[in-house]
């Protein structure tokens, strides 16, 4: 996960999104960073979404993951240690086949 960085994002949250092949392999994804979640007693907000691409005029479904400490109005050590799990959960070979690849990188 990475700081925000867009214009509609706070600077104080961590956020990363995932694509999927489609809605269900996204709702598995979900399921999967809820219990990672639960076992921390931290949750992130997690939306997934459908989203048409407008330039090549087909749609895409997408997990946006935002971890962020309401009470703190930022990220506290817990956000950091969620996230990096969440990195670590994506990378499990029963959860990376719920995902695809992001463009330029190495499957």
């Amino acid at each position: 996960m990475e700081l925000a960085d867009d214009d509609d994002s706070d600077p104080q949250t961590l956020v990363r999104e995932f694509v999927h092949p489609d809605f269900i392999a996204g709702s598995k994804f979900v399921a999967k960073l809820a219990a990672v979640a639960q076992l921390q007693t931290h949750y992130p907000s997690i939306q997934l979404e459908r989203r048409i691409l407008s330039k090549q005029k087909a749609w895409q479904v997408v997990t946006k993951v935002t971890c962020h400490t309401l009470v703190l109005g930022g990220l506290s050590t817990h956000d950091f240690h969620l996230a990096m799990l969440i990195d670590v959960e994506a990378e499990r070979p029963e959860v990376k086949e719920l995902i695809i690849p992001e463009q330029g990188k190495e499957a």
